[in-house]
């Protein structure tokens, strides 16, 4: 047997035979003893940390506010009636109960604003989204030749300024659903370059004398590189998700002119509105539509 060993037995001897108490347990959290496999919940744990700094009271006691109050600052009772003066006092057991309690009942009313005021988002964004179409919409109508389509003139001004007003409005559309006005003024050039690449002669969408799939491979060529430059700026502000929905605004412009060809047929509408009797006059509508929504929803918070 080792001296250290030798010692440590006479100890526990001399222990046993003085008949001193072993020490005692540590003192228990003011929720009682944990249960077997369950641990304290969240607000047991804030109400623990918080207890030190509000302070103890058994009984009410006036708050500076002028509002009876008792424990750990509850102001209504184990059966949530408000404090008075009459209130019986309370144990810290009682008091750290009814501090849990009203934690819990913040939690919840906060949850509770959250979700409402996630679903008035909700709501507002829907309501924006025809806002947003009609800008694109108007936005690639009058970039594509509006005015000439209503006087048989050129534009006033030449292609650029009817091409910056389309990266405008796109621009507009995006800051409505959330983007920063500093983004937004960089989306202006961006959506400006798309607006100087080539059509590669497929308008007619097979009724030009090319093959319609031929139409539609380069037309949608025109839209992937019309989009590409602001799904760029949608990733960097945004994430994956943001810059795929500003992407598919570009794939979806040959349906769109196949749409706008199918609604007027070839020899067009000569009984609908000035800008619109076109096969290709509604598709630019329909695709500065389907642009004003891509970049509104591209740039909400939620994705």
């Amino acid at each position: 047997m080792s001296l250290f060993t030798a010692v440590v037995e006479a100890l526990q001897a001399l222990q046993r035979g003085s008949g001193t108490a072993p020490p005692p347990p540590p003192p228990e959290s003011p929720t009682g003893p944990p249960r077997p496999g369950v641990g304290p919940s969240v607000e047991d744990r804030a109400a623990d940390f918080a207890a030190p700094f509000e302070g103890f009271s058994p009984l009410p006691y006036l708050d500076p506010a002028g509002v009876w109050t008792i424990g750990y600052g509850s102001t209504r009772d184990a059966d949530g009636k408000p404090i008075t003066a009459s209130t019986h006092s309370v144990t810290e057991a009682q008091a750290h109960s009814l501090m849990a309690r009203d934690m819990t009942a913040a939690v919840n009313a906060a949850q509770a604003r959250s979700r409402d005021q996630t679903l008035r988002d909700i709501m507002t964004a829907f309501a924006l989204v025809p806002v947003a179409a009609l800008l694109g919409a108007v936005g690639r109508r009058v970039c594509g030749g509006l005015y000439n389509s209503i006087t048989g003139q050129r534009s006033p001004g030449g292609d650029l300024p009817v091409r910056i007003f389309f990266a405008l409005t796109l621009a507009l559309s995006a800051y409505m659903g959330g983007l920063g006005w500093v983004p937004a003024l960089v989306l202006i050039p961006l959506n400006w370059i798309g607006t100087t690449t080539g059509l590669f002669d497929a308008l007619a969408m097979g009724r030009g004398g090319n093959s319609y799939w031929k139409d539609f491979l380069w037309m949608t060529v025109h839209g992937v590189i019309s989009s590409a430059p602001p799904a760029v700026l949608f990733y960097f502000t945004g994430n994956f998700w943001s810059a795929a929905v500003a992407f598919s605004g570009g794939l979806l412009i040959s349906p769109c002119y196949s749409l706008g060809w199918s609604l007027t047929g070839l020899y067009g509408r000569k009984d609908w509105p000035k800008g619109m009797q076109q096969g290709t006059e509604v598709a630019e509508l329909l695709w500065g539509a389907v642009m004003g929504v891509t970049h509104f929803v591209a740039a909400m918070p939620l994705l």
